[in-house]
């Protein structure tokens, strides 16, 4: 994948997080501007744009090879409806650029990027000889551009089959895939794009990346080369979508203002009176009906997403449970036994008020599709161990205790990958993989923990196990 990214003109996407601990970037990489922010001698206040605490990353390696790269964040107002996205973010003392922003750097060949500030609530941004109007945080506002699918869709199925001629994306800035920050439960905005469900401080939404390019580009824009934006491998889109909804209230509206005004003007012309009553409710009623399967219809698609949320963690537990049977079937077989163990001791222990508040419901959901995973450290013990048929000796049996360090170490490793700190399934999988082996009376090992220093999650590990 670097190999194939190195060559073009790509942009990678990341997340920025606000609502965590500030975490060093070390193993993230990302591509900081180099932004000269002019304001007024009598203008002194805060930075005009937000300060991240933390950042999701891509892979090193293929943002590396990229060269390029901007955040996904975006915010729905608090109505919901998505209206601006942050062209700029600060993370670390360094200034960085939205997606839309990186695109159309890239299309333009440029990095002279200047910040003016007018005023408190209004800034300005030059690219190169072109300026944007953008407010006090350097939010700027969506130009949504016709009905659905203006921007054409094509599947990655037609393209790796070649059903797609590869003349479709000559001149054309591409969208590629989708990105993890849409896993979870969704809704849409006004004009029919996707939000996101786990905004934290109006920072999580998320809304048709080629809408947000649209809006920083100028009307005249066209870029004269082809570059891609990578974000997975799903499919291949420009997506922006137009809403029949605010057109179908503003022909309510005016059917509304015929009918009484068509009324008024019987009474006082002919002295006809025909009551706008019943067209006026039967239109309200059409409308809250219309309101109200649309928001039965999202709940319901939500629900799906969050089902399909649920399968992929547990395809993934499945698939690292697959890897320890492949050494040692009966380890596997364990392993497996141990999910409904897990889950009927922990359902158990939740009735009891000191564990009433940790073990709720979807805890213990996920404690029971991770118990599997807490013997995954034998893979890196050697098969001489795994499958000798006698008692160990004394120096076989401490390279048998390796195996919670081997398994915790596993799971920090593909953090650091990713550039993840604060993900609450990979803390309760290193819980349970580095301590399930830990005794109440300190005689456990690897650390020896005692009594309530022991996390909870492996104190279950260590009965049903």
């Amino acid at each position: 994948m670097a190999s194939v990214l190195r060559p073009g003109r790509v942009v990678l996407g990341y997340a920025l997080t606000f609502d965590s601990p500030a975490t060093p970037s070390s193993a993230c990489v990302q591509h900081p501007l180099g932004l000269a922010v002019i304001r007024r001698d009598d203008e002194r206040g805060s930075d005009p744009f937000f300060q991240a605490s933390g950042v999701v990353c891509s892979l090193p390696l293929l943002t590396r090879a990229a060269g390029a790269s901007g955040f996904l964040n975006a915010a729905p107002d608090p109505d919901g409806l998505l209206r601006r996205v942050p062209l700029l973010a600060a993370f670390n003392g360094q200034v960085y650029p939205g997606l839309a922003l990186a695109a159309v750097l890239a299309a333009k060949k440029t990095r002279d990027v200047s910040l003016r500030v007018i005023n408190v609530n209004t800034a300005s941004l030059a690219i190169d000889r072109e300026s944007l109007l953008v407010d006090g945080k350097s939010n700027l506002l969506l130009r949504y551009r016709g009905a659905k699918r203006t921007f054409p869709h094509a599947s990655a199925a037609d393209v790796l089959s070649g059903r797609t001629p590869a003349a479709a994306f000559t001149d054309k800035i591409v969208f590629v895939g989708t990105t993890a920050l849409g896993t979870a439960r969704s809704r849409f905005d006004a004009a029919g794009h996707a939000l996101c469900g786990r905004g934290s401080a109006g920072h999580g939404g998320r809304q048709s990346p080629a809408t947000r390019l649209h809006s920083p580009l100028p009307s005249t824009a066209s870029p004269s080369r082809r570059w891609a934006c990578w974000r997975s491998a799903s499919s291949l889109r420009w997506s922006s979508r137009g809403s029949a909804w605010s057109g179908g209230a503003a022909g309510a509206a005016v059917c509304l203002a015929v009918v009484w005004g068509g009324t008024g003007a019987l009474m006082s012309t002919r002295g006809i009176f025909v009551s706008p009553l019943f067209p006026t409710l039967g239109l309200i009623a059409s409308f809250g009906t219309i309101g109200t399967a649309r928001y039965i219809l999202e709940h319901h698609r939500a629900d799906r997403e969050g089902h399909d949320k649920v399968m992929s963690q547990r395809l993934m537990v499945q698939t690292l449970l697959s890897l320890t049977e492949v050494r040692d079937v009966e380890t596997g077989r364990h392993s497996r036994r141990t999910q409904e163990y897990a889950r009927v001791l922990a359902t158990r222990l939740a009735t009891n008020p000191e564990f009433r508040a940790y073990l709720t419901p979807e805890r213990i959901d996920l404690l029971a599709s991770l118990a599997p995973l807490h013997d995954i450290g034998k893979v890196g013990v050697p098969d001489r161990l795994l499958n000798k048929a006698g008692l160990l000796t004394a120096e076989e049996t401490v390279e048998m205790r390796k195996h919670p360090g081997h398994g915790r170490d596993v799971i920090e490793h593909a953090e650091r990958d990713v550039g993840s700190s604060d993900d609450a399934i990979l803390a309760m999988a290193k819980d349970i993989v580095y301590t399930h082996h830990e005794k109440w009376d300190g005689s456990g090992y690897p650390e020896g923990l005692r009594g309530p220093a022991i996390p909870i999650a492996g104190r279950l590990m260590a009965v049903v196990g």
